[in-house]
């Protein structure tokens, strides 16, 4: 679960530092360990009413359709997975007198938890369909079993409308819309008529989730895994709770790290961040879309760094496009190049502004925001700036099947080279990753079959760093298609060259993200997809970076184990020149908090110059 957001007061001494080091030798800080969970929890709901005794044209009943593809969703589902299984109807028969126990008539055959196969197809089997069909009593049941906070879903297969109501099942969906943003719900209509379909539809879009029609068993047991699949594809934001605050003197300091916040809005919030002589600040900051948002307006997300009078001294934005799940502004700043008119002392001001949507359903979105401190380089920087893209070559072998991760935090890792295939549904994000060393670059080229699509769509796809910017301003490809099949000009980047920063690209060696990104529609259809990647460019010497004392000689990782960090070998291979910065107070409070040489989040080096706004050189007024 999610902590909760409180300010954390900073205590310096030896005492913080033996206690980081004792975290860090019993194992993973806590952030770290949340991280490890990749999907989110999912409840699958079984309709088990009398209408689910029904015979098919093929012999069987649809109950026994319904078996047949939850046993194969179970043998299909990730490892990582965490499911359970909720029944409702099984209890009573359908006669008058028993509608008032059947209307309350829902059963956890599994509780949410880690995937035990043999004990859900048992579970399964025993199910014999008798009675009401209570969906909203089972909505709130199953609500009930998930995790109170984070991403979690809930698969709702139905063969009709409820009988039960009240609770109306749409009105439901809407009261838990309200109580958790990141709750949705994904229903299945097996063989339903026209209400039932209305019904179903009105309780997914009510919570951001999918509906799926089902008009045979062979169609039901293909598309569960893969509406279970969309389920468990959702943003958990992840981080050290911190708390901004609306105005400057009360701001709280903020370390290299990844934090986990909120903003509003309309909001403003502002964090301290010290920044060492001759280093490089590199700041992003996420904003989390709920699913069910009303997207109507264009919401934009600000980074900007003040000096303490208040002056600007960079900015950047990110602006959203109507089905983007989240917004990311990132930037780098270096006090001795960026200043501009401002007067950066040894504290700046980190500024995070969200700016609409104006018809919002969500008033509070979670953010995210990532740090690091890049220390300057005082030897070679290896070789000289080249911002030529490195062509695509197309990969060889047999293709893998893959589920592309909801978020940055839990991006599906991809081994290199290779053709990848997944599945999407209209408006979803599937993000992937591949680690590069310095000299390295990856490219990607998507091929959707959008036969069975009636809707006009796009498939984005888009490559970004480590600290989550683009890898340059045209890197973004798309698929147009309509009921076809088509492939996008592969999108590809230069190598990670230190010196390619000079060029305005942004370079620093590890995880590099892939995203896919498919525009909204009417279609519940999924979409195969075929994802080739090219991993080239020759490795070369990294960085000399300098080393202050008591901090690793280059930019500091967010891994649980840095010897396992494509970073370890900067850390490796840089000279250990001392440089002048803060005193070794500060550096020991900075590993402390990280447990040793350990940051929780994820750290960046952003691309993005300074971009001076027009009111650069003014002050603000409060």
């Amino acid at each position: 679960m999610r902590s909760r957001r409180t300010n954390r007061r900073m205590l310096a001494g030896a005492g913080m530092l033996c206690a980081a080091l004792a975290v860090g030798a019993a194992g993973p800080p806590a952030a770290a360990q949340q991280q490890e969970q990749q999907l989110a929890p999912v409840m699958v709901t079984l309709d088990a009413s009398g209408s689910m005794a029904d015979t098919l044209p093929s012999g069987g009943t649809k109950m026994d359709a319904a078996k047949s593809a939850l046993t194969g969703l179970v043998d299909s589902v990730d490892e990582t997975a965490e499911l359970g299984l909720q029944v409702y109807g099984s209890q009573t028969g359908e006669s008058p007198e028993e509608k008032a126990e059947g209307c309350t008539d829902v059963v956890t055959a599994q509780p949410v938890g880690p995937v035990e196969p043999d004990t859900i197809k048992q579970a399964v089997n025993d199910v014999e369909p008798s009675g009401y069909t209570p969906i909203g009593a089972a909505l709130r049941a199953a609500s009930d079993e998930l995790p109170s906070e984070g991403p979690r879903a809930v698969v709702l297969i139905s063969d009709g409308l409820d009988t039960c109501a009240p609770p109306d099942p749409c009105e439901v969906a809407s009261e838990l819309a309200e109580d958790g943003v990141d709750l949705s719900v994904h229903a299945v209509g097996f063989q339903v008529d026209a209400k039932a379909r209305e019904q179903l539809s009105c309780i997914a879009e009510s919570t951001g989730g999918s509906y799926t029609d089902a008009s045979d068993e062979g169609q039901l047991e293909e598309e569960l895994p893969e509406v279970v699949k969309q389920a468990q594809r959702t943003y958990e934001a992840q981080g050290t709770p911190i708390t901004g605050t609306e105005d400057f003197p009360n701001a709280p300091s903020m370390t290299p790290g990844q934090h986990l916040d909120t903003i509003d809005a309309g909001q403003t919030k502002y964090y301290r961040l010290a920044v060492p002589e001759n280093y490089t600040a590199h700041v992003s900051a996420t904003s989390i879309i709920p699913n069910d948002e009303n997207n109507m307006g264009v919401p934009r997300l600000y980074t900007r760094i003040f000096d303490e009078a208040r002056k600007q001294c960079a900015e950047n934005f990110d602006i959203q496009s109507m089905w983007q799940p989240h917004l990311t502004s990132t930037m780098s700043w270096n006090p001795q190049e960026d200043s501009g008119d401002c007067n950066p002392g040894d504290e700046v001001y980190f500024a995070v502004e969200r700016e609409g949507p104006d018809d919002t359903k969500h008033w509070t979105y979670e953010l995210e925001l990532m740090v690091t401190l890049e220390p300057p380089v005082t030897g070679s920087a290896g070789p000289k700036a080249n911002s030529t893209d490195v062509p695509f070559q197309q990969p060889s072998g047999t293709e893998k099947p893959v589920t592309g991760g909801g978020s940055f935090n839990d991006a599906t890792e991809l081994p290199g080279s290779g053709v990848y295939v997944d599945e999407m549904r209209l408006g979803e994000m599937a993000t992937y990753k591949v680690k590069l060393d310095w000299g390295e670059s990856v490219s990607a080229q998507t091929n959707v079959d959008g036969r069975g699509i009636d809707d006009v769509i796009t498939v984005d796809t888009t490559l970004r760093t480590p600290q989550r910017s683009l890898t340059s301003e045209s890197v973004t490809q798309h698929v147009y298609l309509n009921d076809n099949q088509d492939s996008a000009q592969p999108a590809t980047m230069a190598r990670v060259l230190y010196d390619n920063r000079a060029e305005g690209y942004p370079s620093l060696a590890g995880w590099h993200y892939i995203t896919l990104q498919s525009s909204t529609g009417e279609s519940d259809e999924s979409m195969p997809v075929r994802l080739s990647v090219s991993k080239g460019g020759e490795r070369v010497e990294a960085p000399a970076y300098a080393n202050a004392e008591g901090m690793p000689a280059g930019p500091v990782t967010n891994t649980e184990d840095t010897r396992n960090d494509a970073q370890h070998d900067v850390t490796a291979q840089a000279q250990t020149e001392q440089v002048s910065g803060p005193p070794t107070w500060f550096w020991i409070l900075i590993s402390a908090i990280g447990g040793g040489a350990l940051l929780t989040g994820g750290l960046l080096l952003g691309r993005q110059r300074k971009r001076n706004s027009r009111r650069a050189n003014q002050p603000l007024n409060y």
